[in-house]
């Protein structure tokens, strides 16, 4: 069999191979508008998209703090927080935090202890969706902050 025959299929095969791959293991964002939910989702209130603070203002004024409120986060703070971070922002599945090819990798957890309106656990957020889910149930503070070295937890 001719060489340069043998090495033009195996290229190909390569390139089909590492297409139909990428293909299967990344779908392109904004896919099924209308998704099942999972039985334990909880659906978070929808983001405000206007604040009394100029972005400006709050870059300006920010400052870490290390005494937080007596008062537990409701569903809405976290939901805020959570689209803040990685929130759907348009029909085709873009989100606030750039990733290149759209691909987005980072995947965020809230872990619950003591909220309002949530029961203690890990939860994941689906962006697409604007929902957490569930993965662990009861609160999980201690063994996260063991895990962490016993860093002091905010």
């Amino acid at each position: 069999m001719n060489r340069k025959f043998l090495c033009s299929g195996l290229v190909i095969t390569l390139i089909f191979a590492l297409v139909a791959g990428c293909a299967g293991v990344h779908p392109l964002p904004g896919g099924n508008s209308n998704p099942t939910l999972p039985a334990d989702a909880i659906r978070l209130p929808e983001p405000r998209f206007e604040s009394d603070v100029p972005v400006e203002a709050a870059l300006r004024d920010r400052r870490s703090v290390r005494v937080y409120a007596e008062v537990p986060l409701t569903l809405a703070d976290i939901g805020q927080v959570l689209w803040a971070a990685q929130g759907v922002t348009d029909e085709r599945g873009y989100r606030t935090t750039p990733s290149a090819g759209a691909l987005y990798p980072l995947e965020v957890y809230v872990v619950a202890g003591d909220l309002m309106d949530l029961p203690a656990g890990i939860y994941h957020y689906q962006p697409d969706g604007h929902i957490l889910v569930r993965t662990t149930g009861g609160d999980q503070r201690e063994a996260l902050q063991a895990a962490a070295v016993n860093q002091t937890p905010i």
